[in-house]
């Protein structure tokens, strides 16, 4: 059976972030016998990498963090699943502070230091899936010299999960009510025919995303 978990790195429930997840998972789910869930990160109360270093003590260095707070039952299902699906809204030009305290958390473990160079640690085969919802469109982005936001979480994506597949889907909704919220840039009638037309498609490519992982996983397991 196909162990697919889903994790909505977004403080906002059944909104762009969740959505793109929710048309992600169908995908992975419809290749065949398969158990997936969402995990929601918010409201949960946990830290970042502490920077305790227990994950690298001697002589049997740990593939799952070791400090012990609510993140941890996640952080077990991770390491047992065969798909990670990961969405995040973009804050300040980055994943959600959630998102980053999650992947510090996942991945430092996993991450070998050694006089050869890195290594990866991955106790087993995972395929991934990395599902970013914006505001920014397409054009503004690189125009405003933040192209570079996903670029650090792309090395070490690329380094643990070699064929890690991402979708960016911009110019999305901010809320149902523009008038009530100070965001004048912005245009409402612009946004809204965004997702009637654009966020649509973005949701159709995730669940193609979604399938295309689970078939990777299946095919890894032989």
């Amino acid at each position: 059976m196909m162990n697919i978990l889903a994790i909505n790195g977004s403080p906002r429930r059944h909104w762009n972030s969740e959505l793109i997840l929710e048309h992600a998972l169908q995908g992975a789910q419809s290749g065949g016998e398969a158990q997936g869930e969402i995990a929601q990160l918010y409201p949960m109360r946990y830290s970042g990498c502490l920077g305790c270093y227990a994950c690298k003590r001697k002589p049997n260095q740990a593939t799952i963090c070791q400090f012990k707070d609510p993140l941890t039952p996640l952080l077990q299902k991770a390491q047992q699943a065969d798909v990670l699906l990961l969405s995040t809204p973009v804050y300040f030009f980055r994943e959600s502070a959630g998102m980053c305290a999650f992947i510090e958390r996942l991945l430092y473990p996993w991450t070998g230091f050694f006089k050869e160079g890195y290594a990866s640690k991955r106790p087993k085969p995972l395929t991934v899936g990395l599902f970013y919802t914006m505001a920014g469109t397409e054009q503004t982005v690189p125009e405003h010299g933040h192209e570079h936001f996903a670029d650090s979480t792309d090395v070490f994506f690329s380094f643990h999960f070699p064929g890690y597949e991402r979708l960016m889907a911009y110019e999305t909704l901010h809320t149902e009510d523009y008038n009530a919220v100070e965001l004048d840039v912005f245009d409402p009638v612009a946004r809204r025919k965004s997702r009637e037309e654009r966020f649509i498609k973005d949701c159709t490519q995730a669940r193609a995303i979604g399938a295309s992982l689970a078939a990777k996983a299946r095919a890894a397991q032989g």
